[in-house]
């Protein structure tokens, strides 16, 4: 892999990602790791806006599944089990991180490695 940008970790955005290249592929993956109610919530977002709307996998308001995540969205495929430990690692003090990757376009790596560092 080459690694194209990175972006750091801040307490504002709450996560920390980098954009690398495959060498061989060639295909260009942003990931990301940080606390679990962001990376969840990033996750979700990014469905609602990317669905297409004939063949939506929506994410579905929390209120219906889980208090701790209240008044975020869970993402598609996110299971009960995972969301049951984030609760209890929660509930007995362990700081959870989570991770996600997303392929990008070309077009958008050009924008993503115009943006500041630090």
């Amino acid at each position: 892999y080459d690694t194209l940008h990175v972006f750091p970790f801040s307490s504002e955005r709450k996560r920390m990602s980098v954009l690398v290249r495959n060498r061989a592929t060639r295909e260009v993956r942003l990931y990301s790791k940080g606390s679990d109610d962001m990376i969840l919530a990033r996750l979700a977002s990014a469905q609602v806006v990317n669905s297409d709307p004939d063949n939506a996998q929506q994410a579905t308001p929390t209120s219906k599944r889980r208090s701790s995540f209240s008044g975020h969205l869970v993402p598609y495929g996110v299971s009960e089990v995972t969301l049951d430990h984030l609760e209890g690692f929660a509930r007995e003090g362990p700081r959870t991180l989570c991770t996600a990757y997303k392929t990008e376009s070309e077009a958008a790596v050009s924008l993503l490695a115009r943006k500041p560092r630090g």
